[in-house]
C-alpha cells in the first residue's frame, strides 16, 4: 500500500521546532561527550562571570553602595546568567528554523509519498527520498509524524490526515521498517 499526501503551503515553523526538539542528541563517542561537556561547562562559567560583572557595572552606574553591590550583584548576576543560558538556545533555534524555512528548498507545497520502499518528499526545488533502513526513529506527535534519519528530521503534518489514517500509516511504516531491518 502506498500513501500520498499534499501540503499546499510551507511547513509550520512551530511544528518543525517541535520535531527538532524531540530529536535525540547523538554523541560521537566518549571523547565527543567529554568535549561537549567541557564546552558547556566553559559556556556556563563565562556566562556567569560576565553576568556578575554586568550586575556590578549596573549597580555602580545607579550609585549603589559597595556593600549593596556585594550583596545584590551575585544575585542579579545569577539571574542574568540563568536567563541567558535558558533563553539563548531557544532564540537561536527559532532563528535557525526561520532561516531554513526562508530557503528555496522549503518554498511551495510538498508532496509526500510513503511506500514499502521509502519516504519520498518532493517540493518545487528539491526531492528527498529516504529508505526505511535509514529511518532510525518515528515519533507520533500531536502536530505531525516525525521521521528521524541521523541529524535530519522529516515531518508529515497531522493536518493532512485524520486519526484513523495516522494510525494505519504508522502501522504500515513500522511494518516496512521491520522488513528493512530483517534484510
Amino acid at each position: 500500500m502506498t500513501y500520498r499526501f499534499h501540503l499546499s503551503e510551507q511547513i509550520d515553523e512551530n511544528t518543525l521546532v517541535r520535531a527538532m526538539n524531540k530529536c535525540r542528541k547523538m554523541y560521537g563517542g566518549r571523547g565527543a561527550y567529554f568535549g561537549l561537556l567541557a564546552f558547556e561547562l566553559t559556556k556556563v562559567i563565562l556566562t556567569g562571570a560576565g553576568s556578575f560583572v554586568l550586575a556590578f557595572v549596573i549597580l555602580r552606574a545607579f550609585g549603589a553602595l559597595p556593600n549593596t553591590q556585594g550583596l545584590y550583584a551575585p544575585i542579579m548576576g545569577s539571574l542574568f546568567a540563568a536567563a541567558v543560558l535558558l533563553l539563548a538556545p531557544r532564540f537561536s533555534q527559532r532563528l535557525q528554523v526561520r532561516q531554513m524555512l526562508s530557503s528555496p528548498l522549503y518554498s511551495g507545497g510538498t508532496d509526500f509519498t510513503l511506500s514499502p520502499e521509502s519516504l519520498d518528499m518532493r517540493s518545487p526545488n528539491v526531492v528527498w527520498n529516504v529508505s526505511w533502513k535509514a529511518i532510525e526513529r518515528v515519533v507520533n506527535d500531536r502536530n505531525g509524524i516525525f521521521f528521524y534519519a541521523g541529524a535530519f528530521v522529516y515531518v508529515l503534518p497531522k493536518k493532512l490526515l485524520n486519526s484513523e489514517e495516522a494510525k494505519e500509516l504508522l502501522e504500515s511504516v513500522e511494518s516496512w521498517r521491520s522488513m528493512e531491518s530483517a534484510d
